[in-house]
């Protein structure tokens, strides 16, 4: 069985976008001093969650439109740098830290996986 990279990579970024999604809208009464910023938490778990469900849709249809991959892979890359962002310039727990980091990480981790992915689909077709 072929794995198709971009379609799997673009499905486990909408699982992880729905998970956070979730546990933010569950915990977002807390969030404030976990990650020591004041901010509306449930708008942002909302986006997450309807963001991680339109990829999986995405990751389950049977054509990709290049353009709209493009798109996705710029959203991941635009995390990434919003988080080196906060990291450099606001004062945050250890706590905060940590997640900003760790999903940083496995966001720059998908942007990678997709543009490889979106490159071998392109080839192939």
């Amino acid at each position: 069985m072929k794995i198709n990279l971009l379609k799997l990579s673009v499905f486990a970024n909408g699982i992880f976008s729905s998970i956070a999604g979730i546990s933010t809208l569950l915990m977002h009464s807390h969030l404030d001093h976990i990650m020591g910023i004041t901010y509306p938490w449930w708008s942002f778990g909302a986006f997450l969650l309807i963001f991680g469900v339109l990829l999986t849709y995405i990751a389950k249809c049977e054509l990709f439109k290049t353009a709209l991959v493009k798109s996705i892979i710029i959203a991941d890359i635009l995390w990434v740098i919003g988080s080196i962002i906060v990291l450099a310039t606001l004062e945050i727990p250890k706590s905060g830290i940590w997640i900003i980091a760790i999903c940083g990480l496995v966001v720059g981790d998908f942007a990678l996986f997709q543009w490889i992915g979106l490159k071998k689909h392109l080839k192939l077709n």
